[in-house]
């Protein structure tokens, strides 16, 4: 009966899941790409939500305080309400530095960093711009930090983690191709955005930001500076286009569009943001068939 219970026990344990706490749905989506029935995910956030001011409900402090990795994306990005829920967990195997803890953000090269930040910047990033996850070239470097992390952690089946990883990264290269085509028409667009969201998406396939609706970060637009937008617009020759978040007010780009006749193209900003975006692959899709169209 011994021998019974301890292979029992021992099989289970062989078998348990790695649980995996995720702050955002595209870290979901790539991380079961990676790992499978390995691992067990629960996602903090909801899809809609702006990714900078997630709502702090008790049931999240649960899925911390069982959880034996924490994905994040890092770049002060959960700033402001991920760390309470760390601390009220008090799960040491989450706690930044630990084992279990991963920041993507350090694995990417961030744009538009400031060495220097005050109150008149707005809701300003010191390490970067934070929305790296709209280059669909930082999904590969993304997905080898997770199967690196998964496979310290879980050495049992490091095998299984990079031949999923492999896998993943020879299809998402063949896409990368596909991508590059459909968008090279649009070198040179000029776009109009709300937030500072689609910067690094903007920078990859050489599009230009005008100006955003908001008149710094973080900051809901005035009158003045819609008028001036207005005004700014209508002086281009070349066409433009808006490309917003399903998250912010479309109030201003309403009627930023009823005066200079621009379309609004809506933009998710993580999987899952709009109903066709409902994997890593149909994010870009999403985001490129509307553009292109």
């Amino acid at each position: 009966m011994k021998k019974i219970l301890l292979t029992l026990l021992l099989t289970g344990f062989a078998f348990a899941q790695v649980e995996v706490a995720v702050t955002y749905k595209y870290i979901e989506d790539i991380t079961e790409k990676i790992a499978g029935e390995l691992v067990h995910i629960k996602t903090l956030s909801k899809p809609k939500e702006d990714p900078h001011f997630v709502m702090a409900r008790p049931s999240l402090i649960a899925k911390l305080r069982n959880a034996d990795l924490l994905i994040l994306n890092g770049g002060h990005l959960e700033l402001g309400w991920l760390p309470p829920l760390i601390r009220r967990a008090n799960n040491s195997k989450v706690f930044e530095g630990s084992e279990g803890f991963l920041d993507l953000s350090h694995s990417i090269n961030m744009i538009e960093a400031h060495h220097s930040v005050s109150r008149a910047d707005g809701d300003v990033h010191p390490d970067g711009n934070p929305h790296f996850i709209l280059d669909p070239y930082n999904v590969p470097i993304i997905a080898k930090a997770i199967f690196e992390k998964l496979s310290s952690l879980d050495t049992s089946h490091q095998k299984v983690y990079k031949k999923n990883y492999e896998e993943f990264k020879e299809n998402w290269d063949k896409k990368l191709i596909a991508w590059d085509k459909k968008m090279r028409p649009l070198e040179g667009r000029k776009v109009i955005q709300y937030h500072k969201s689609f910067d690094y998406f903007l920078k990859r396939y050489k599009m230009e930001l005008l100006d955003t609706i908001e008149p710094i970060p973080g900051i809901s637009p005035t009158s003045k500076h819609i008028i001036a937008l207005i005004d700014k617009i209508k002086s281009e020759k070349s066409p433009l286009l808006i490309m917003h978040d399903v998250y912010h007010n479309r109030k201003p780009a309403k009627l930023i569009s009823a005066k200079t006749n621009l379309k609004i193209i809506d933009v998710p900003h993580d999987v899952d943001a709009v109903e066709e975006a409902n994997s890593i692959e149909n994010f870009y899709n999403t985001i490129i068939n509307g553009l292109v169209k």
